[in-house]
Protein backbone atom coordinates (compact mmCIF):
# COMPACT_ATOMS: atom_id res chain seq x y z
CA UNK A 1 0.00 0.00 0.00
CA UNK A 2 2.90 2.35 0.68
CA UNK A 3 4.00 2.08 -2.95
CA UNK A 4 0.70 2.95 -4.65
CA UNK A 5 -1.09 5.01 -1.97
CA UNK A 6 1.50 6.56 0.37
CA UNK A 7 -0.83 9.28 1.68
CA UNK A 8 -3.57 6.80 2.61
CA UNK A 9 -0.97 4.59 4.28
CA UNK A 10 0.34 7.51 6.35
CA UNK A 11 -3.19 8.51 7.38
CA UNK A 12 -3.96 4.96 8.49
CA UNK A 13 -0.82 4.89 10.64
CA UNK A 14 -1.59 8.19 12.35
CA UNK A 15 -5.20 7.20 13.01
CA UNK A 16 -4.04 3.98 14.61
CA UNK A 17 -0.87 5.07 16.45
CA UNK A 18 -1.14 8.85 16.92
CA UNK A 19 0.50 11.95 15.48
CA UNK A 20 4.03 10.63 15.95
CA UNK A 21 4.53 7.13 14.57
CA UNK A 22 7.16 5.06 12.80
CA UNK A 23 7.44 2.26 10.25
CA UNK A 24 10.20 0.30 8.54
CA UNK A 25 11.07 0.68 4.87
CA UNK A 26 13.45 -2.19 4.16
CA UNK A 27 16.49 -1.45 6.38
CA UNK A 28 15.47 2.15 7.14
CA UNK A 29 13.14 3.44 9.83
CA UNK A 30 10.82 6.29 8.83
CA UNK A 31 8.90 8.62 11.13
CA UNK A 32 5.67 10.54 10.55
CA UNK A 33 5.01 13.84 12.36
CA UNK A 34 1.35 14.67 11.83
CA UNK A 35 0.53 17.73 13.95
CA UNK A 36 1.41 21.42 13.44
CA UNK A 37 3.28 21.41 16.75
CA UNK A 38 5.44 18.43 15.80
CA UNK A 39 6.13 19.82 12.31
CA UNK A 40 7.17 23.16 13.85
CA UNK A 41 9.47 21.36 16.27
CA UNK A 42 11.18 19.42 13.47
CA UNK A 43 11.46 22.22 10.92
CA UNK A 44 12.07 25.20 13.23
CA UNK A 45 12.86 24.46 16.87
CA UNK A 46 15.16 21.45 16.33
CA UNK A 47 16.00 22.01 12.66
CA UNK A 48 19.77 21.76 13.25
CA UNK A 49 19.34 18.25 14.65
CA UNK A 50 17.98 16.86 11.39
CA UNK A 51 19.60 16.25 8.02
CA UNK A 52 17.97 15.77 4.64
CA UNK A 53 17.45 12.15 3.63
CA UNK A 54 20.50 11.16 1.60
CA UNK A 55 18.83 8.79 -0.83
CA UNK A 56 16.17 11.28 -1.84
CA UNK A 57 18.72 14.10 -2.06
CA UNK A 58 20.88 12.02 -4.41
CA UNK A 59 17.87 11.50 -6.66
CA UNK A 60 16.81 15.15 -6.52
CA UNK A 61 20.35 16.45 -7.08
CA UNK A 62 20.25 14.95 -10.58
CA UNK A 63 17.82 17.73 -11.45
CA UNK A 64 18.32 20.45 -8.83
CA UNK A 65 22.11 20.28 -8.46
CA UNK A 66 23.08 22.21 -5.33
CA UNK A 67 19.95 24.35 -5.17
CA UNK A 68 18.03 25.31 -2.06
CA UNK A 69 16.12 22.02 -1.92
CA UNK A 70 19.16 19.71 -1.95
CA UNK A 71 21.82 21.79 -0.17
CA UNK A 72 22.42 21.66 3.57
CA UNK A 73 24.39 23.42 6.30
CA UNK A 74 26.04 26.83 5.67
CA UNK A 75 25.41 26.63 1.92
CA UNK A 76 21.69 26.19 2.53
CA UNK A 77 21.63 29.12 4.97
CA UNK A 78 23.24 31.42 2.40
CA UNK A 79 20.93 30.28 -0.40
CA UNK A 80 17.83 30.59 1.76
CA UNK A 81 18.72 34.19 2.61
CA UNK A 82 19.29 34.88 -1.08
CA UNK A 83 16.01 33.40 -2.34
CA UNK A 84 14.05 34.93 0.52
CA UNK A 85 14.75 38.37 -0.97
CA UNK A 86 12.51 37.47 -3.93
CA UNK A 87 9.57 37.09 -1.51
CA UNK A 88 9.85 40.46 0.23
CA UNK A 89 6.59 42.06 1.36
CA UNK A 90 6.83 44.91 -1.13
CA UNK A 91 6.48 42.38 -3.98
CA UNK A 92 3.27 40.77 -2.69
CA UNK A 93 0.83 43.10 -4.42
CA UNK A 94 2.45 42.41 -7.79
CA UNK A 95 2.46 38.68 -7.08
CA UNK A 96 -1.26 38.78 -6.31
CA UNK A 97 -2.04 40.68 -9.52
CA UNK A 98 -0.23 38.08 -11.62
CA UNK A 99 -1.97 35.22 -9.79
CA UNK A 100 -5.37 36.80 -10.40
CA UNK A 101 -4.68 37.34 -14.11
CA UNK A 102 -3.42 33.80 -14.73
CA UNK A 103 -6.22 32.16 -12.73
CA UNK A 104 -8.77 34.22 -14.71
CA UNK A 105 -7.33 32.81 -17.94
CA UNK A 106 -7.40 29.29 -16.46
CA UNK A 107 -11.07 29.35 -15.41
CA UNK A 108 -12.53 31.27 -18.35
CA UNK A 109 -13.61 28.05 -20.08
CA UNK A 110 -15.10 26.42 -16.97
CA UNK A 111 -18.87 26.00 -17.01
CA UNK A 112 -21.29 25.74 -14.06
CA UNK A 113 -22.07 22.14 -13.16
CA UNK A 114 -19.21 20.54 -15.10
CA UNK A 115 -16.46 18.46 -13.53
CA UNK A 116 -12.95 19.91 -13.60
CA UNK A 117 -9.66 18.08 -13.05
CA UNK A 118 -8.25 20.57 -10.55
CA UNK A 119 -4.89 18.78 -10.40
CA UNK A 120 -4.40 19.12 -14.16
CA UNK A 121 -5.45 22.78 -14.09
CA UNK A 122 -3.06 23.59 -11.25
CA UNK A 123 -0.15 21.87 -12.98
CA UNK A 124 -0.75 24.11 -15.99
CA UNK A 125 -1.37 27.42 -14.24
CA UNK A 126 1.30 27.36 -11.52
CA UNK A 127 4.35 27.39 -13.87
CA UNK A 128 2.76 30.32 -15.70
CA UNK A 129 2.34 32.23 -12.43
CA UNK A 130 5.82 31.50 -11.10
CA UNK A 131 7.35 32.15 -14.51
CA UNK A 132 5.87 35.65 -14.69
CA UNK A 133 6.51 36.41 -11.03
CA UNK A 134 10.12 35.34 -10.95
CA UNK A 135 11.39 35.87 -14.49
CA UNK A 136 9.41 38.78 -15.92
CA UNK A 137 9.87 39.42 -19.63
CA UNK A 138 12.13 36.39 -20.01
CA UNK A 139 9.14 34.14 -19.28
CA UNK A 140 7.02 35.75 -22.00
CA UNK A 141 9.57 34.60 -24.59
CA UNK A 142 10.05 31.04 -23.34
CA UNK A 143 6.83 30.32 -21.41
CA UNK A 144 5.44 27.46 -23.49
CA UNK A 145 8.68 25.47 -23.46
CA UNK A 146 9.13 26.19 -19.76
CA UNK A 147 5.70 24.86 -18.75
CA UNK A 148 6.15 21.65 -20.76
CA UNK A 149 9.65 21.09 -19.39
CA UNK A 150 8.57 21.69 -15.78
CA UNK A 151 5.65 19.24 -16.13
CA UNK A 152 7.88 16.55 -17.67
CA UNK A 153 10.61 16.87 -15.06
CA UNK A 154 8.06 16.90 -12.20
CA UNK A 155 6.52 13.67 -13.49
CA UNK A 156 9.78 11.74 -13.71
CA UNK A 157 11.12 13.09 -10.41
CA UNK A 158 8.00 11.97 -8.52
CA UNK A 159 8.26 8.56 -10.18
CA UNK A 160 11.91 8.21 -9.18
CA UNK A 161 11.31 9.21 -5.57
CA UNK A 162 8.41 6.77 -5.20
CA UNK A 163 10.44 3.86 -6.55
CA UNK A 164 11.86 1.69 -3.80
CA UNK A 165 14.55 0.29 -6.11
CA UNK A 166 16.34 2.74 -8.39
CA UNK A 167 17.18 1.92 -12.01
CA UNK A 168 20.82 2.76 -12.82
CA UNK A 169 21.47 5.56 -15.32
CA UNK A 170 22.06 3.76 -18.61
CA UNK A 171 21.17 5.01 -22.09
CA UNK A 172 19.13 1.92 -22.95
CA UNK A 173 16.72 2.24 -20.05
CA UNK A 174 13.54 3.91 -21.34
CA UNK A 175 12.53 5.69 -18.12
CA UNK A 176 15.99 7.17 -17.69
CA UNK A 177 16.15 8.45 -21.25
CA UNK A 178 12.87 10.28 -20.69
CA UNK A 179 14.27 11.91 -17.57
CA UNK A 180 17.44 12.97 -19.37
CA UNK A 181 15.46 14.51 -22.22
CA UNK A 182 13.22 16.39 -19.80
CA UNK A 183 16.20 17.66 -17.81
CA UNK A 184 18.08 18.74 -20.92
CA UNK A 185 15.05 20.65 -22.21
CA UNK A 186 14.50 22.36 -18.87
CA UNK A 187 18.12 23.40 -18.40
CA UNK A 188 18.36 24.55 -22.01
CA UNK A 189 15.29 26.76 -21.50
CA UNK A 190 16.67 28.07 -18.22
CA UNK A 191 19.91 28.84 -20.05
CA UNK A 192 17.95 31.06 -22.44
CA UNK A 193 16.43 32.86 -19.46
CA UNK A 194 19.92 33.36 -18.04
CA UNK A 195 21.09 34.84 -21.35
CA UNK A 196 18.15 37.26 -21.34
CA UNK A 197 18.88 38.14 -17.73
CA UNK A 198 22.47 39.10 -18.51
CA UNK A 199 21.54 41.06 -21.64
CA UNK A 200 18.70 43.13 -20.19
CA UNK A 201 18.04 45.38 -17.23
CA UNK A 202 14.37 46.00 -18.04
CA UNK A 203 11.38 43.84 -17.18
CA UNK A 204 13.30 41.56 -14.82
CA UNK A 205 11.22 39.43 -12.46
CA UNK A 206 11.83 39.10 -8.73
CA UNK A 207 14.08 36.06 -9.00
CA UNK A 208 16.14 37.35 -11.91
CA UNK A 209 16.75 40.63 -10.06
CA UNK A 210 18.01 38.80 -6.97
CA UNK A 211 20.18 36.37 -8.91
CA UNK A 212 21.66 39.09 -11.08
CA UNK A 213 22.69 41.06 -8.01
CA UNK A 214 24.19 37.93 -6.43
CA UNK A 215 26.19 37.09 -9.57
CA UNK A 216 27.68 40.59 -9.47
CA UNK A 217 28.61 40.43 -5.78
CA UNK A 218 32.30 41.48 -5.67
CA UNK A 219 33.04 39.41 -2.56
CA UNK A 220 31.09 36.16 -3.07
CA UNK A 221 29.71 36.12 -6.61
CA UNK A 222 27.12 33.47 -7.39
CA UNK A 223 28.26 31.21 -10.22
CA UNK A 224 26.09 30.65 -13.28
CA UNK A 225 25.71 26.98 -12.32
CA UNK A 226 24.46 27.94 -8.86
CA UNK A 227 22.04 30.47 -10.33
CA UNK A 228 20.75 27.85 -12.76
CA UNK A 229 20.28 25.35 -9.91
CA UNK A 230 18.20 27.89 -7.98
CA UNK A 231 15.99 28.67 -10.98
CA UNK A 232 15.36 24.97 -11.63
CA UNK A 233 14.60 24.44 -7.94
CA UNK A 234 12.05 27.25 -7.83
CA UNK A 235 10.40 26.15 -11.08
CA UNK A 236 10.06 22.46 -10.31
CA UNK A 237 10.19 21.96 -6.53
CA UNK A 238 8.43 25.24 -5.75
CA UNK A 239 5.64 24.55 -8.20
CA UNK A 240 5.21 20.98 -7.01
CA UNK A 241 4.96 22.08 -3.37
CA UNK A 242 2.31 24.70 -4.13
CA UNK A 243 0.30 22.39 -6.40
CA UNK A 244 0.35 19.57 -3.83
CA UNK A 245 -0.72 21.95 -1.05
CA UNK A 246 -3.59 23.38 -3.11
CA UNK A 247 -4.71 19.91 -4.20
CA UNK A 248 -4.86 18.83 -0.57
CA UNK A 249 -6.73 22.01 0.40
CA UNK A 250 -9.35 21.46 -2.31
CA UNK A 251 -9.74 17.82 -1.30
CA UNK A 252 -10.24 18.67 2.38
CA UNK A 253 -12.70 21.48 1.64
CA UNK A 254 -14.63 19.29 -0.82
CA UNK A 255 -14.89 16.59 1.85
CA UNK A 256 -16.52 18.89 4.41
CA UNK A 257 -19.79 20.52 3.36
CA UNK A 258 -19.86 22.75 6.45
CA UNK A 259 -16.49 24.24 5.50
CA UNK A 260 -17.70 24.85 1.94
CA UNK A 261 -20.74 26.70 3.32
CA UNK A 262 -18.58 28.86 5.58
CA UNK A 263 -16.22 29.77 2.74
CA UNK A 264 -19.15 30.61 0.44
CA UNK A 265 -20.81 32.81 3.05
CA UNK A 266 -17.54 34.54 3.85
CA UNK A 267 -16.89 35.39 0.22
CA UNK A 268 -20.52 36.39 -0.44
CA UNK A 269 -20.48 38.76 2.51
CA UNK A 270 -17.53 40.65 1.08
CA UNK A 271 -18.62 41.07 -2.53
CA UNK A 272 -16.56 43.66 -4.40
CA UNK A 273 -17.39 45.60 -7.53
CA UNK A 274 -13.81 45.04 -8.71
CA UNK A 275 -11.22 42.25 -8.69
CA UNK A 276 -9.84 41.54 -5.22
CA UNK A 277 -6.56 43.22 -4.34
CA UNK A 278 -3.81 42.17 -1.95
CA UNK A 279 -4.89 44.68 0.70
CA UNK A 280 -8.43 43.23 0.72
CA UNK A 281 -7.18 40.12 2.50
CA UNK A 282 -6.76 42.13 5.71
CA UNK A 283 -10.58 42.28 5.95
CA UNK A 284 -10.98 38.49 5.95
CA UNK A 285 -10.92 36.53 9.22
Amino acid sequence: MLGWAPLSYARQLTRRYGDLCTFRLFHNRAFIANSPELVHQVLVVDADAYQKQRRQMRILARVFGQGLLTSDGPLWVRQRGLIQQAFSSDRMADFQRICREEVAVCVQNWRPGESVNVSHELVQVMPAISGRVFFGNAYSQHGGKLINAVCDVSTVIIRDIERCVQIPDRPRVLGKSRRRRAMETLRRTVGMIMDDMRASQDGLGAMTQVLQQAMRDPQRPLSQRQATDEIVTVLVAGNHTIVASLEWMFKVVASHADVQDRVTKELSGRALDRPAEFQDFADFP
